[in-house]
């Protein structure tokens, strides 16, 4: 089992069948983030990524990219659980164009 898929922290995958495959919730997702220039050349994402629309107990991997004019680059993954607010905050080698969550359609949301 990859750490991803242990999301929960139990080594089980219940947490993805209770989402995905028994459950009903369709979640939504909204990023706001700012990037700012950092003094050794790199640049800073920092902003928050909302679940809302879920019960307390529903546990996502929430996948987030950016795009580097012209290649897409999964930046990592969000762990969230119910409706929440998560700070987000990653250091980036050059500034990107947009940073999007869930661009591929790697999870179900509205």
């Amino acid at each position: 089992m990859t750490p991803g898929m242990d999301a929960a922290g139990n080594h089980k995958m219940d947490w993805f069948f209770s989402e995905s495959v028994y459950g009903t919730a369709l979640p939504k997702y909204n990023l706001d983030y700012t990037v700012t220039p950092e003094s050794n050349g790199k640049f800073l994402l920092k902003g928050s990524l909302v679940q809302s629309g879920v019960p307390a107990d529903f546990l996502m991997l929430v996948p987030i990219y950016a795009d580097f004019d012209g290649p897409i680059s999964r930046l990592g993954s969000a762990r969230m659980k119910g409706s929440t607010t998560l700070p987000v905050q990653i250091e980036l080698p050059k500034k990107p164009r947009r940073v999007m969550v869930n661009y591929l359609h790697d999870v179900l949301e509205q």
